[in-house]
């Protein structure tokens, strides 16, 4: 039977930023996805910073249209409150807050804001833990709502599942391993992107690095259009990770990104110490949605994201 996780102030029914915080890592090199340092550098569970919700109250507020996730094993809307759902929990409860300034369905929705100019990780977390179904292989939909404010404006990760490492990669237990989505920010495009992060000794360095990626494109060449990731508009985001089978594959607007789906490989890495293969986590522990920003010279960004499913099947945009 599966496992059904209610989240008492969304609307379904049925229903951390680790981060070692200190450091940035690996600047990338030019095709590269520039990553770093991750935000799950705390293998441990759910976010330490963060702002957990609270309300326990009766059930869901069952708000609108159709932003419904049809039974998913986990579910957000947001509304009936400001504070967040039951178990999700903020990375920076100054950047990552209930709004009613945008929503896609209903009155609310989460407005992400991150200033930029070096490590900025504005997460919603989830922990996974213990929620068998989604151990090895995660579907996910969110509806997003990217600000065309500061466009191009630098790299950031804005889905992230993260948990230890397999022994067939070779990493060392402490290291936390990362499937992502993110958005590059020379065109602002969709890319994947996958890191792994330890810091044995505390200095901020890491010395188990990856850092990989696939784009839609090689060369620098110019995205496809439906590639790049709309602006102040509501655009729907799906994923699939499957640790155990070294595959990431991702939707947007119902549409296949075909052209960055990974099974065991991505264009490149900035380090070869996994041979080039994108090692799924022994488990996934976390999901991380946001916006996580690496270096220097990003700028901020806001974006909204609403109507949250995460399920181990796909589930379908919103109509």
């Amino acid at each position: 039977m599966r496992k059904l996780i209610p989240i008492i102030v969304a609307t379904c029914t049925l229903a951390a930023c680790g981060g070692s915080g200190s450091t940035n890592s690996s600047s990338s090199s030019s095709s590269s996805s520039s990553s770093s340092n991750s935000s799950s550098s705390s293998s441990s569970s759910s976010s330490s910073s963060s702002s957990s919700s609270s309300s326990s109250s009766s059930s869901s507020s069952s708000s609108s249209s159709s932003g419904g996730c049809g039974g998913a094993i986990i579910c957000a809307d947001f509304e009936g409150s400001t504070a967040l759902p039951t178990g999700w929990t903020a990375s920076n409860v100054n950047n990552v807050k209930v709004s009613s300034e945008k929503a896609f369905s209903g009155t609310n929705a989460v407005k992400i804001t991150s200033p930029g100019g070096g490590y900025q990780p504005n997460n919603l977390v989830y922990s996974l833990t213990g929620i068998t179904e989604l151990s090895q292989t995660l579907y996910g939909r969110m509806m997003i709502n990217l600000s065309s404010q500061n466009s191009l404006g630098g790299d950031f990760t804005f889905i992230q599942a993260d948990g230890p490492p397999r022994a067939q990669s070779g990493a060392p237990s402490a290291t936390s391993v990362m499937y992502r989505a993110r958005l590059d920010g020379r065109n602002d495009h969709f890319m994947a992107n996958y890191e792994t992060w330890l810091d044995a000794n505390n200095d901020g360095a890491n010395d188990w690095n990856t850092d990989c990626w696939k784009h839609p494109t090689i060369n620098n060449q110019p995205p496809p259009q439906n590639y790049l990731i709309p602006k102040d508009q509501w655009a729907c985001v799906q994923w699939h990770f499957d640790a155990s089978a070294n595959t990431l594959k991702f939707w947007l607007n119902n549409n296949e990104l075909t052209q960055i789906q990974v099974v065991g490989n991505g264009d490149g890495c900035v380090a070869n110490t996994q041979n080039n293969v994108w090692w799924g986590p022994q488990t996934f522990n976390n999901i991380r949605l946001g916006v996580e920003q690496y270096h220097g010279s990003s700028q901020a960004r806001t974006m909204y994201i609403d109507d949250i499913a995460i399920d181990d099947r796909m589930v379908s945009c919103p109509d």
